[in-house]
């Protein structure tokens, strides 16, 4: 589906989105909160949005979230895993997007150049869940 990007370049990104949304969460109240993650095909484009319900990203803050040592998150983390996820997916061919949503939360969009559907080689679900 994602041409010859490599595999764990592109999870690598991914656990760093997911790893954000749970953060963004509070503690408490699980079935008050989620993430979901959706993956579809959009034309010629491979698309994965990673929704949460957390506190969301201010609106002043998005065009900044992509930018080294950047952080909203006081005390966690390094500021450099959106950073390095974009590299990744620009890096691939693709874009990464961020959008606060209305009703709370945020919902990253990931789109991807799709490869020739005849030229995929099926991944192992072991192979994906390392």
């Amino acid at each position: 589906l994602l041409g010859t990007t490599p595999l764990a370049s592109l999870n690598q990104g991914e656990g760093v989105r997911r790893v954000n949304a749970a953060q963004a969460i509070p503690e408490g109240h699980a079935e008050d909160n989620a993430v979901e993650v959706v993956v579809r095909l959009d034309g010629a484009s491979a698309v994965v949005e990673i929704s949460d319900t957390g506190e969301g990203i201010p609106p002043a803050q998005v065009d900044r979230i992509f930018e080294p040592f950047f952080t909203t998150k006081a005390g966690v983390g390094t500021g450099l895993g959106l950073s390095i996820s974009h590299r990744i997916v620009t890096g691939a061919g693709g874009v990464i997007s961020c959008e606060p949503r209305a009703a709370g939360g945020t919902t990253f969009r990931v789109t991807l150049p799709a490869s020739d559907p005849a030229s995929v080689v099926p991944v192992p679900p072991a192979a994906l869940a390392r």
